[in-house]
Formats: structure tokens, C-alpha cells, sequence
């Protein structure tokens, strides 16, 4: 079976070899990268709902692990015959806004993306965070309301341009405190290869949240944000 590279540590650092629930789904945890392999490819965090399929979209994973202090962080990386190359993080900074957090990550991306050749595109990226204004997250913000005051508020994204390529970096949150952070490369130009590209990221993200608040306990239906809607409108369920 096609097994994910972490390091050579991953291969003899094992936490023990998981037992199987009978189909054979769960391979194994290991210490170094913090995920259980399934059999079909996929690594996923049991704790978190952190999960990376083992191919998303002609993207193959390559690479699952835990980073950071404490291994507050978890990544996933792709690559596809076509050059794309696509990372999603999962990470946990309690004292940290969402701008914050974007700020953070920033810091991290700017200069490295600028020694490679890329300069920043103010007009797409503000296309990219208005990407993330659609139905979804007008019930998400539906959900959270407080009072009559409806929070609403697009997921933050820088767009880098180098050339022949765009990469893009936007974070969203999946609770206060808790988020996702995407960094996505690939050959392209100009506003509808970015719109495109944000879409996928933004699906991806609700996939993600949706994941790991099914594995915390802390998802409901889309019909009862809506109720919760209602109720907050008229103070009564019909």
C-alpha cells in the first residue's frame, strides 16, 4: 500500500500498531507525525477530525505531520503531476484573532514568497476574501449571531503573483482560538484562475470545519442554524 513520507523517524517511531475494527481501516499511529493511515491512503487526527484524504482533485498526498510546540499544529501536503502544490494546516493559538493569526502567518510566507519571485496582487487578493462571502458563510454567520447583530465577515487572503503562477494564502476559523490555514500554488493569471482557485480553497475549509466539529461534538444541521435564525427573528420555533 502507498505509504505517506514523513521522515525516516515516522518509519520506527511507532505508537503502537492500532487495532483494526474489523474492515481493516486503521493502520497505525505514529509518534513523529500524529496521524492514523487508513487504507485507502487518507491520514486523519482521531482527536482533532483533522482529515487529509490521500487525493484531492488530482492533488496526492505526500506528507502528514505534527509541528510546533506541543504539536499544536498539524499540515498536510500535496503535489500533482500539473506542478499545483496545495498545504493545509490545522493549528490552535487560544490567544490569537483571526486577523491575528493571518498577521502570523504572513510574517511566516511574505518574505520567503518574495526571494522566490512573488509580489503581492492587492486587487486579487481582495477577489479571493470576497470568494468566501457566499450562502455558507452567510449561515455560518446565521449561526453565531448574537442578539439581532449577524456576524459576517470574509476569510483574509493574500494572492502572490509570480510568473506564469499564482499562490495563495487565506486563513478561516474554525472556532475562537482553532484555525486553518491553505497555501495553494499553480500555474495561472489573473481574476477568474484566482476565483477558481479560492472556490476549491474555501470548499475545502468547510469540508475541514465540518470534519472537525463532528469530531468534537460541536456541529449541528444546516436546518437547525436555521431554526436558531428563526428563533432569534421571532423567539419562537413554528
Amino acid at each position: 500500500m502507498k505509504r505517506v513520507l514523513a521522515s525516516l523517524m515516522s518509519a520506527v517511531l511507532f505508537a503502537g500498531c492500532a487495532t483494526t475494527d474489523g474492515g481493516g481501516s486503521e493502520i497505525e499511529d505514529t509518534i513523529y507525525t500524529g496521524f492514523s493511515e487508513l487504507a485507502d491512503g487518507t491520514m486523519k487526527q482521531n482527536m482533532r477530525g483533522f482529515i487529509c484524504p490521500a487525493e484531492i482533485d488530482g492533488l496526492l498526498l505526500s506528507r502528514a505531520e505534527l509541528i510546533g510546540s506541543a504539536g499544536r499544529d498539524a499540515f498536510c501536503n500535496y503535489n500533482s503531476d500539473d506542478g499545483r502544490i496545495y498545504t493545509v494546516y490545522l493549528s490552535d493559538f487560544p490567544d490569537y484573532s483571526t486577523d491575528d493569526y493571518f498577521r502570523f502567518s504572513m510574517r511566516d510566507t511574505g518574505g520567503v514568497m518574495e526571494q522566490s519571485g512573488y509580489e503581492i496582487d492587492d486587487e486579487l487578493s481582495d477577489t479571493c476574501g470576497l470568494s468566501s462571502l457566499d450562502a455558507a458563510a452567510l449561515l455560518k454567520g446565521f449561526a453565531n449571531m448574537e442578539g439581532n447583530n449577524i456576524q459576517i465577515g470574509q476569510d483574509p487572503a493574500t494572492v502572490f503573483v509570480g510568473t506564469g503562477k499564482l499562490s495563495i494564502l487565506t486563513v478561516s476559523t474554525v472556532q475562537p482560538g482553532q484555525y486553518l490555514k491553505f497555501r495553494y500554488t499553480f500555474a495561472g493569471s489573473g481574476e477568474a484562475d484566482t476565483e477558481t482557485a479560492c472556490d476549491f480553497l474555501r470548499d475545502r475549509s468547510l469540508i475541514h470545519q465540518k470534519e472537525i466539529k463532528a469530531a468534537t461534538g460541536d456541529e449541528s444541521s444546516d436546518d437547525e442554524k436555521m431554526w436558531e435564525l428563526i428563533e432569534s427573528l421571532s423567539g419562537e420555533k413554528e
